[in-house]
């Protein structure tokens, strides 16, 4: 009997240590109910695109047009970013502003700040839980160890210092494994509170997505042209300076003396008299009203071919220049001072760009030197492995002491922990390379409606006919054929007086015909 306590005491070792050293997400906390029954959780696996999705959603400052429409947003991923492992189009949303008032800029600043802590929220959160997997494993382990030596005790082949001792790493074990389940906990909640997701609802969250392991290698020139193009920042206060540049060009004018071209024409005799003129050359124009003009001059005692009568228009054309006084001193303070204001926004845009930039290399640079670390600590874990087996091989053959494999116990979770801990800060510093840029909207599948990027929106949606909830949103309902425009009829009064003596009073209505329109009806 005790030959086979120890077979399977040993069977036990070798499952537990051959667990993965990469380990997915742990299984369900279990809570206790108010009957002290266990009552398990179930487990929530959310995808960081639904995260961000819901986290939008629930901004008091955004309103979510279309949410996951992933085939009809974003750009197509780029070979560097599928090498990357970067997810094509990872959110898929478009959203717009709440408050019309506020800037575009403004609001693409706030939402990525929004956007690049709930990624480095997720990432945390995904961290912990591996860290938890792995204080878990090594409690099993430690109490694999314990109830061996209490058996190598009971049989005479054991001391009670090696029991003591693995008992006291035991202990250890456990209150690591309390303190990484209380910052799994806390690292879950404060996740709920950004994505605005109530404290608890008797789920777990189980971060879905992968984290990035491939190497990201940006262009130093690529980043700082993106920068400059996109930074909200950067382009707000380029902004400023071009309305500076027009403001110093009006003040410039103020002092020139102004010249204007004047061009009148106007139809006279609208008053109480007209101006004589050649009335022949009216008549032929007027055959309608010919006759009838004739008529009413004849009966005035008029001659109808007097040479001159009535003439309707006027047409004037001149340059005015009005002579420049003394005392220019309001326009040459108002330029001055514009020029002083132009000076102020650049160095003020200097100075945006300067710290932008250093925050943009900051970044940068964290971005290699993460991965550097990721990949150490990667290896580190692999020869903590390698150390745990090779110990466990000795400890069953008797040549190392219970207290070696204790330590290699201890040092492959802590590895495990931290290659967790160093790729969750390579994730986070690439969103925050993203956000430094002015690109993370878009590394995220996420464009903003009136902003950069929402016309290619829309010629995208239009063409996606398969996604019946995108296009049907610009579709517009089909307008009735126009009726054929009917003729006007147009009434024409002519009335002239010539010293109080009316001479001619003539009105007429005439059917004008529609003028065609473009399609030539």
């Amino acid at each position: 009997m005790l030959i086979l306590a120890n077979v399977l005491t040993l069977a036990c070792l070798v499952l537990v240590a051959d667990a993965p050293a990469t380990a997915e997400a742990p299984p369900p906390t279990v809570s206790k109910s108010a009957d002290g029954d266990p009552k398990p959780q179930e487990a929530w696996h959310l995808t960081l695109a639904e995260a961000i999705r819901i986290g939008l959603e629930n901004s008091e400052v955004v309103r979510v047009v279309t949410p996951g429409a992933r085939a009809a947003v974003g750009p197509e991923p780029a070979p560097a970013d599928a090498a990357v492992g970067r997810e094509a189009n990872r959110a898929g949303i478009v959203i717009a502003r709440l408050n019309a008032d506020a800037s575009v800029w403004d609001f693409k600043a706030a939402i990525m700040a929004h956007v690049r802590s709930i990624e480095q929220q997720y990432w945390a959160l995904s961290q912990q839980q591996v860290a938890l997997w792995a204080r878990e494993t090594a409690v099993r382990l430690g109490e694999e160890i314990l109830f061996r030596e209490k058996g190598e005790l009971a049989q005479g082949r054991a001391t009670t210092a090696d029991v003591a001792e693995a008992a006291q790493q035991l202990e250890n074990f456990k209150l690591n494994l309390v303190t990484a389940t209380s910052d799994a906990i806390t690292t879950e909640r404060q996740l709920r509170n950004i994505l605005g997701l109530p404290v608890a609802d008797g789920r777990r969250i189980v971060p879905d997505t992968e984290p990035t392991e491939a190497r990201l290698q940006p262009d130093w020139e690529a980043c700082l042209r993106e920068m400059h193009a996109s930074q909200p920042d950067i382009v707000q206060q380029d902004l400023l300076v071009r309305l500076s540049e027009l403001r110093l060009l009006l003040a410039r004018n103020q002092p020139l003396p102004p010249m204007d071209l004047n061009a009148v024409a106007r139809l006279q005799g609208l008053g109480q008299s007209l101006e004589p003129a050649p009335f022949n050359a009216m008549l032929p124009n007027l055959p309608a009203l010919a006759g009838k003009a004739e008529a009413r001059m004849h009966a005035a005692a008029l001659d109808a071919a007097m040479p001159e009568c009535l003439d309707f228009t006027h047409q004037q054309l001149g340059l005015t220049l009005p002579p420049t006084g003394m005392g220019g001193r309001v326009p040459l303070a108002n330029t001055r001072q514009a020029q002083y204001q132009l000076l102020r926004q650049r160095d003020f845009l200097r100075q945006i760009v300067h710290q932008t930039t250093h925050s943009l290399a900051r970044f940068f640079l964290e971005v290699d030197a993460n991965y550097k670390q990721f990949r150490t600590a990667q290896g580190l874990r692999a020869a903590a492995q390698q150390r745990l087996e090779a110990q466990r091989a000795f400890y069953e053959e008797g040549r190392v002491t219970i207290d070696r494999l204790l330590d290699a116990v201890s040092q492959h979770a802590n590895a495990i922990a931290q290659e967790a801990q160093y790729k969750t800060s390579y994730n986070t510093s690439i969103a925050a390379l993203e956000e430094a840029k002015g690109t993370l909207l878009t590394y995220d599948g996420i464009t903003v409606l009136d902003g950069p990027g929402h016309r290619d929106y829309i010629a995208k949606a239009a063409k996606r006919q398969d996604d019946r909830v995108v296009t049907a949103a610009f579709e517009q309902p089909p307008t009735a054929p126009a009726a054929a425009p009917r003729p006007r009829p147009t009434t024409y009064k002519l009335r002239a007086k010539l010293g109080g003596l009316q001479v001619l009073e003539v009105e007429v209505e005439v059917n004008e015909a529609p003028t065609p329109g473009p399609d030539g009806r």
